[in-house]
């Protein structure tokens, strides 16, 4: 039996768990694509590329292999001794926690994974500490 496609409803799970987050007493809005124009927040998460595949397991019903990638940001201004990674991991930590059992309406969460890579801006005006997390599940 063929199932829906899951992107919506992966989206939706990941969107109720990160709701209404703060670390460190900084709110941490969460967008699903792009920071919304006229919105500047220093510390933010984006639900960027998302992928799946259809997996046929048997003849009764199929599978879905399925990952987000969640870029995690914190921008500093680049004068002095300013900012530092500890707001960003903080963020992580709190997305693990908050998205370690994910329930995804319509489907069953079969197995979860999360992979962790870096990637830092300097420049002469801005320091973006960034931590992408890519939440990979296998739904029925």
């Amino acid at each position: 039996m063929q199932k829906s496609n899951p992107n919506k409803w992966i989206r939706k799970a990941i969107s109720t768990a990160l709701s209404e987050m703060t670390v460190n007493t900084i709110s941490i809005p969460t967008y699903t694509t792009r920071v919304p124009v006229g919105q500047s927040p220093k510390a933010y998460v984006l639900m960027t590329s998302q992928n799946k595949d259809q997996l046929k397991q048997n003849k009764c019903e199929d599978f879905w292999k399925a990952d987000v990638l969640l870029d995690i940001v914190t921008i500093y201004p680049a004068t002095g001794n300013t900012g530092s990674r500890v707001l960003v991991d903080d963020i992580e930590d709190e997305i693990r926690n908050r998205t370690q059992n994910l329930v995804v309406e319509n489907f069953t969460v079969l197995f979860q994974n999360i992979d962790q890579s870096g990637l830092d801006n300097i420049n002469d005006n801005t320091i973006v500490f960034r931590n992408l997390l890519r939440i990979s599940l296998t739904l029925k």
